[in-house]
Parts: structure tokens; C-alpha cells; sequence
């Protein structure tokens, strides 16, 4: 992706690895990037808080209509506001934008990202999405040698890449823009199995989270991590029985 050609709907299938975006993900990106600058053809009058679009986008106009594109190595700036959106939302997301654009961001506009570990608690426990990297992101915003639009946010997906095919570890975002998933239901389902864990029925356990799995729409990194502890106590029951086994004969 390093040529003027680049649209901002190929650079946002390039970092999700898809080749069609959800109308969610498509109509947020022109909400953000586009939406607002033309009508009927003609050039309108930008939307307020949006002067950092000149920092991503160029665009050519004809009689008929106008087309969008990413600048010349300003590509991680798509990758960037697909995360943000992701955590935030539009509107937020565009707010963020303009006051950085204009140097005006300030810590206590970092504070409803620093919230939203709180308000989806059930998602991000669910997915494995950790408070420390929302910190991280949060003081790269706030870091004025970080540039937003040529380098990219610590992904908060990056402990939950979907396949290894996941190149820049943000596809999870493609998975979740047009399903509605049950977290609550997952999150129910899970704390049983960790009961029975900690109770030491570790088949019982085992089984509740092989439900879990074939119920889940995505990966679950929650899973994978209570069956690594169920695994390694099963282990350690085998490798004590063995001994006394050995000692008793």
C-alpha cells in the first residue's frame, strides 16, 4: 500500500484481511473520512472537527462524483481509525482526531477511552483484550513524538489473532462489526467451567468449555488459557499417581 491509487476502502480490507467490508465498517469510515464534502458533485464546506482529514486523504472531483484517497504513506492512519472506531465509536473517534490534528488533546479527553475497559467488560474479558494495552493506547494518543497517521496503535486485539493469517492482528474487528454476540451467555458459561475447575472436576470442566467452544461465533482466548490450566493439573494428578504408584511397589 505506498501509492496515491490506494482507496481508504482497499487500505481497510488490506489491514482486516477481507475482500468485501461490512456496511458497518464501510459507512463509519465514510462518516469519519468523506462524509459531508460533496453534494450533487459540488464541493461543500467541511463538517466541523474535521481538519485532520487533510492529513489522510486527497481526493480527485468530476462532474459527477468524487474519489477518496489515502496520501502516500499515510496508510496506518485507515489501520488506525478502524481501532479506534472499534473501542469508541464515530464520533469519539472523530473528536479524538481533530483535537490531536490540532494539538488541543488533553489527558482528561483520554478519559472515555480509559472507561471502555469498564463499559464492555464481558467483550473484552471474553476476547482476551487486556486494560494495560488501552493504557497503552491512550498514552501513544497523548505522546506527541507518536505520529497518528504514519505509525500504528498497539492493536487491542493483538492477544486474540483469529488465524495466522490475521497479518495485522485486527481482524477481529471484521468478525464483530455485524454479529450480535451473547457475551453475557459466554461469559455464564465459562465462570461454570472455572468453577468446576477450581473445584478440581477438571472433565466436567473440560466439557462445559468444549460447549462453549462449538457455541461461540469467534475464538475465545478464555478457553484456550483454562484448558492450558485444566491440562496441566490433569499432568500433575498423572505424574503424582504415577509416583505413587513407583514408591508403593
Amino acid at each position: 500500500m505506498n501509492t496515491r491509487s490506494d482507496s481508504i476502502e482497499h487500505c481497510a480490507k488490506v489491514f482486516l484481511g477481507c475482500k468485501k467490508l461490512p456496511a458497518k465498517i464501510r459507512d463509519a469510515l465514510h462518516n469519519i473520512l468523506t462524509k459531508g464534502e460533496t453534494q450533487k458533485g459540488k464541493k461543500c464546506t467541511p463538517p466541523l472537527n474535521t481538519a485532520f482529514r487533510v492529513s489522510i486523504k486527497g481526493s480527485e472531483s468530476s462532474d459527477h462524483n468524487e474519489r477518496h484517497f489515502v496520501l502516500p504513506g499515510k496508510q496506518n492512519a485507515i489501520y488506525n481509525i478502524l481501532c479506534l472506531w472499534h473501542l469508541i465509536g464515530v464520533t469519539k473517534t472523530k473528536e479524538i482526531l481533530h483535537k490531536r490534528h490540532q494539538n488541543e488533546l488533553k489527558k482528561k479527553d483520554m478519559q472515555l477511552l480509559n472507561n471502555v475497559a469498564d463499559e464492555h467488560y464481558l467483550q473484552f474479558f471474553c476476547l482476551g483484550i487486556v486494560r494495560s494495552d488501552i493504557e497503552k493506547i491512550s498514552n501513544q494518543l497523548q505522546d506527541a513524538n507518536f505520529d497518528i497517521y504514519t505509525q500504528k496503535l498497539t492493536s487491542p486485539f493483538r492477544n486474540n489473532k483469529l488465524s495466522k493469517q490475521d497479518k495485522y492482528g485486527i481482524s477481529s474487528i471484521l468478525y464483530l462489526a455485524d454479529k450480535n454476540i451473547p457475551w453475557r451467555e459466554y461469559m455464564n458459561k465459562y465462570q461454570k467451567a472455572e468453577v468446576l475447575f477450581l473445584n478440581k472436576k477438571l472433565d466436567e470442566a473440560k466439557k462445559c468449555l468444549e460447549e462453549l467452544r462449538d457455541l461461540s461465533m469467534i475464538r475465545l482466548p478464555i478457553i484456550d488459557t483454562l484448558l492450558r490450566k485444566i491440562n496441566a493439573d490433569e499432568q500433575e494428578n498423572k505424574e503424582a499417581l504415577n509416583y505413587l504408584k513407583e514408591i508403593l511397589k
